[in-house]
């Protein structure tokens, strides 16, 4: 199926209005994972929507700025509510204590985590290369006579930097409740989270909270 390089301002809209259900379903979705019949109830279902979702987006022509603006609402709702579902775990009794082991199920499940934030990270380094998105190939493609790119900004790189650190701190977090820190491949995995897009976007500074003019302050 042939990917267009141009949305018109009708498709845009279709594709807004498409892309915002999707994300407020999945939100929906999982405040509602308790209830009974709900189809986003275990994390593997969510994982599966959310990685379509993804992958719809990176389609998105690099000439489009919407294609960053959802990429940036979807990857912090991923962060956000992948730590909402419990990994199945067992208990290893060691000098009395319980100590949460991640099970079988715990541990494929965990994998599909992961190969969900890969996605994201090939993702974001095609995006931040202004890049056409291969889903096959899983990766991104360079081609020279693409439409005039849509710049990756530097209040994007910020706000995606800052993103994914507190996003791997919540992870990290999540992981350790599950027992993650004491498999050692899932600790070399959480390491490599979204690693190469942090790469990319540079050691940036946070931005630093406007101080009040002195002067202006009028106690009277």
């Amino acid at each position: 199926m042939a990917v267009p390089t141009h949305l018109s301002a009708a498709q845009l809209y279709r594709l807004n209005e498409y892309l915002e259900a999707k994300c407020l379903e999945l939100t929906r979705g999982v405040r509602k994972r308790l209830e009974p019949e709900s189809p986003y109830s275990t994390l593997s279902a969510y994982i599966a929507a959310s990685s379509s979702l993804v992958t719809m987006i990176l389609l998105i022509p690099p000439s489009e700025g919407i294609r960053t603006s959802w990429l940036l609402r979807v990857t912090g709702d991923v962060f956000e509510n992948i730590p909402a579902y419990p990994l199945e775990t067992a208990v290893e009794e060691e000098e009395k204590e319980q100590i949460p082991i991640l099970s079988e199920q715990g541990l494929q499940v965990l994998d599909q985590v992961f190969q969900l934030f890969e996605k994201l990270d090939a993702g974001w380094g095609a995006v931040i290369r202004n890049e056409r998105w291969d889903s096959k190939e899983g990766h991104g493609i360079f081609e020279s006579d693409a439409s005039e790119p849509s710049a990756f900004s530097t209040t994007d790189r910020i706000r995606l930097r800052s993103l994914i650190i507190s996003g791997k701190h919540e992870l990290d977090d999540w992981l350790a409740e599950h027992g993650g820190g004491a498999n050692f491949d899932v600790y070399q995995r959480s390491i490599r989270v979204m690693q190469h897009t942090l790469e990319q976007v540079g050691d940036l500074p946070l931005p630093v909270p406007e101080q009040e003019d002195e002067d202006s302050d009028d106690y009277s």
